[in-house]
């Protein structure tokens, strides 16, 4: 009772302040957005400009100013652990979809969420600043889309669905499984969408305008406010394997739930 006590009373100052910083980081992401002047490549990572970087200030400064015992691990800024034990963790991808961004592409986004005692995710934040769409859920408490209620779809099977998928940097490792998923699942399916950034693919599961999706390879950063999502509106966010995920995991599937079982058929053949 005291845990679940504390978790609520964090979860409720939590998430404004969440709001606040992606909003904030959002904005400045928006002004840099054909204004950028640095670029470069990080191995295995993709593209990265000073709009990453600066964004991820904005979102740190903001966070540890109310939450300074609280851990971080920001996709810029690596890992942050604090000296005491705290059961939080913030985990923090300032700009999901990077190279949308540099080739114009107005498909980006801001994610932040918050795990709890390394186990599970219970806060998430994801924010379009282009259209100005604000994706919010915690633990037990609803998903939402700028203050309305989301839920995710009804289709009921894979042949009815619309999917979104991703591909990993680690083209040596995947590609090939990849590419045959990819293959089956494109004359069994409504289609399926490559929109360049995991955070939205996941807040579109929730809102009901992907029925699935699936990615490997992803990292911590760009799952852990989306899954919070997809939970929070009635989907299911497991494993290849169809276990429940973890932050850890190599593989995600976020569905409606109605086509889950059916979506790790086509994942783990």
């Amino acid at each position: 009772m005291k845990r679940n006590s504390a978790l609520k009373k964090h979860l409720k100052r939590a998430l404004p302040i969440a709001i606040e910083a992606a909003t904030e980081a959002g904005a400045f992401i928006e002004k840099k957005y054909g204004r950028y002047r640095s670029l470069s490549t990080k191995p295995m990572a993709g593209l990265v400009t000073e709009a990453d970087r600066g964004a991820e200030k904005i979102i740190l400064r903001t966070l540890r100013k109310s939450f300074p015992l609280d851990h971080y691990w920001g996709e810029e800024t690596g890992r942050s652990e604090a000296k005491w034990k705290s059961p939080f963790r913030w985990h923090i991808d300032p700009l999901d979809g990077t190279t949308n961004f540099v080739h114009h592409v107005p498909m980006f986004c801001v994610s932040i969420g918050l795990e709890f005692e390394n186990t599970d995710s219970v806060l998430g934040v994801i924010y379009q600043p282009m259209m100005r769409e604000l994706f919010t859920a915690t633990l037990g408490g609803g998903a939402y889309r700028n203050n309305q209620r989301i839920r995710v779809s009804k289709v009921a099977t894979v042949a009815d669905a619309l999917l979104a998928t991703g591909f990993s940097l680690k083209v040596d490792q995947y590609q090939k499984t990849e590419m045959q998923s990819l293959s089956k699942l494109l004359n069994q399916s409504h289609g399926i969408r490559r929109i360049g950034s995991a955070a939205l693919d996941l807040a579109y599961v929730a809102a009901g305008r992907f029925d699935g999706f699936y990615e490997r390879g992803l990292a911590n950063w760009d799952v852990a406010a989306g899954m919070v999502l997809v939970r929070e509106a009635g989907g299911a966010v497991s494993n290849a394997r169809g276990e429940r995920f973890r932050l850890s995991d190599d593989t995600i599937v976020a569905t409606n739930e109605k086509i889950q079982g059916e979506l790790l058929k086509f994942i783990e053949s």
